[in-house]
């Protein structure tokens, strides 16, 4: 019995890994087209890249690094910069 459900937790983990890595795979299609995007909006480089990769975080807090501005209005920056990359 035991075993059954270790077998269907094993099956159902590896089909939402081979769909995370299949929707990974579909959004970096157009990554340099986007980063490229970015950039031409004055978005730095490493920002645009976590931007990209989807880590709101870090390009906040990088952000914040190279701007010296407060955490509002970075993560407004890095939000709107999100909504234009789409």
């Amino acid at each position: 019995m035991v075993s059954i459900i270790l077998v269907a937790l094993f099956s159902s983990l590896a089909i939402i890994v081979a769909v995370s890595r299949q929707k990974k795979s579909q959004r970096s299609l157009n990554t340099p087209n986007r980063l490229k995007h970015l950039t031409e909006l004055g978005v730095s480089f490493t920002v645009a890249e976590f931007i990209l990769q989807g880590d709101r975080l870090h390009a906040v807090k990088s952000y914040r690094d190279e701007s010296g501005l407060g955490l509002r209005e970075a993560t407004a920056y890095v939000d709107e910069m999100s909504k234009m990359s789409l």
